[in-house]
Order: C-alpha cells, then sequence, then structure tokens
C-alpha cells in the first residue's frame, strides 16, 4: 500500500548512516516495519519527532545508537533536537529530515538543506550550492536540490503507485508521495522555502 511505499521511498531517500527525523505515528509505524520487517536500510537511525518529550524514548536512543547521553535533563523539544543532531555530526552521521516534518522542527536542526527526493539533507559528505537565494533569517532556511536524487526518487515513486502523480484529492500519504515530482517541476519558479511548506509538508 501507500504507507509501504512512502517508507521504502523515505529509506532510499536518507543516506548512509543517516540520522533521520520523522513527524509522527503516520510516518514511524511504516519505516518500523520495513526496518524490522523486511530489513530495509537499518543502518538509518529513526527520531520520532514528538516521542522525544518522552524519557523512555530518549534513553532508547541512547541505547540503541549512541544520540542521547545517559541522564541528560529534558529543557524542550528544541534543544532535544540540537542536541541529537549534534551528536550524530560528532560522529559523522548525516542529518535527514522526511518531507512530512514542519518548517519550525527543520529549521531547528539546520539553517542549510539539500532535497533528496523526500527528504531534505545535511551533514558530513554533502556539497551544499550556494543558494539563489537572500542570506536566511534565524527562523528561515535555504534549501537547494539534488536533482538526479529527486528525479530517481519520483521515478521509483511513479512506478511503485502504478500511476502518474495522484491528484490533489488523493489522501496524505500520496500526496506526499508527490514531493520529488512537484519539486523538479517547481524548482526555480518559487522561492524554496515556499517550495517546501506549500507543496511537500502538508500537515
Amino acid at each position: 500500500g501507500a504507507a509501504r511505499v512512502l517508507a521504502s521511498a523515505l529509506l532510499e531517500s536518507a543516506p548512509q548512516r543517516a540520522v533521520l527525523f520523522v513527524g509522527g505515528d503516520n510516518d514511524s509505524y511504516p519505516l518500523w516495519y520495513a526496518q524490522q520487517v523486511l530489513r530495509e536500510r537499518r543502518d538509518v537511525a529513526l527520531v520520532t519527532i514528538p516521542l522525544l518529550r518522552a524519557g523512555w524514548y530518549r534513553d532508547e536512543l541512547g541505547r540503541r545508537e549512541g544520540l542521547w547521553p545517559t541522564g541528560e535533563r529534558w529543557t524542550g523539544a528544541r534543544a532535544a533536537l540540537e542536541a541529537i543532531a549534534g551528536r550524530a555530526l560528532a560522529t559523522d552521521r548525516p542529518v535527514a529530515v522526511a518531507v512530512t516534518v514542519p518548517a519550525a522542527d527543520r529549521i531547528a536542526l539546520s539553517d542549510t538543506w539539500v532535497l533528496h527526493g523526500l527528504a531534505y539533507v545535511s551533514g558530513p559528505g554533502e556539497s551544499i550550492p550556494s543558494p539563489q537565494s537572500p542570506v536566511p533569517s534565524p527562523r528561515t532556511s535555504v534549501t537547494t536540490l539534488d536533482i538526479p536524487a529527486t528525479r530517481r526518487a519520483a521515478t521509483r515513486v511513479a512506478a511503485w503507485v502504478g500511476a502518474p502523480a495522484a491528484s490533489p484529492r488523493a489522501n496524505s500519504i500520496l500526496r506526499h508521495l508527490e514531493c520529488p515530482a512537484n519539486a523538479l517541476r517547481s524548482w526555480g519558479r518559487e522561492p524554496p522555502d515556499t517550495l517546501l511548506d506549500s507543496r511537500c509538508n502538508l500537515r
């Protein structure tokens, strides 16, 4: 189904050993299934942002992935995002964010991104070109497009779904799957951050 396609497309969009931040249950359950049952891309560490408020979840991120220090106190969602991304980068792990994550959370992690299909990527090994846009303010970010990676994602999604990009009336998962094709069609005609939120982040 569409959830299975979204999980595979998200995992394929993430670089090797990435720490992938996702927006909630609709992302997490299919990804957990793909990794644990189908054994897909188990090198990718998943971070479900809404669960970060739970101490047990942060402890598990520390125990399994080394992304949360033992005994670290909770000082808020933004501080937690910054701490986890910092630990990822300190161990040469790229940071990736699913297209389903709200812009405010993405901006808390970095102010420069490259769109790879269904994930925005920043971190080790990522070459971020100078964008054709103004220098960002503290509450904005600049994004560039990895055209080959996004084209591959759009082609794979179209093949998996079995039809061209879904209409705007399709359910939210199918609309998220449209993001790579929308990005390729719209890039250069809209400000990048307008593209990210109006066409990819549908929450």
